[in-house]
């Protein structure tokens, strides 16, 4: 999938180009509910970072939408298609 970095759960979700291009897709998408992550930053960190200090109904939104569009997104053929990305 990814050339840049070794392919480690981190990087192909947050960092790789791919995966930042379907950040920006997903941040447009939610009138920037859920933004794109900072580079190197570790999921843990991430996902705390994203939910501290929001109301309880917007942070069950953001959990909730994050939740199932990372899995539903990541790794299919139709993303790449959705992107105009050519390998």
């Amino acid at each position: 999938m990814c050339t840049q970095e070794p392919e480690m759960a981190p990087h192909l979700t947050l960092h790789c180009t791919f995966a930042r291009q379907v950040w920006a897709k997903v941040e447009t998408w939610s009138q920037n509910l859920i933004t794109i992550p900072a580079h190197g930053i570790d999921i843990m960190e991430w996902w705390e970072k994203e939910l501290a200090n929001l109301p309880k109904k917007v942070r069950r939104l953001k959990a909730t939408l994050v939740i199932y569009m990372v899995p539903r997104t990541f790794g299919r053929p139709e993303t790449s298609r959705c992107l105009n990305i050519r390998s």
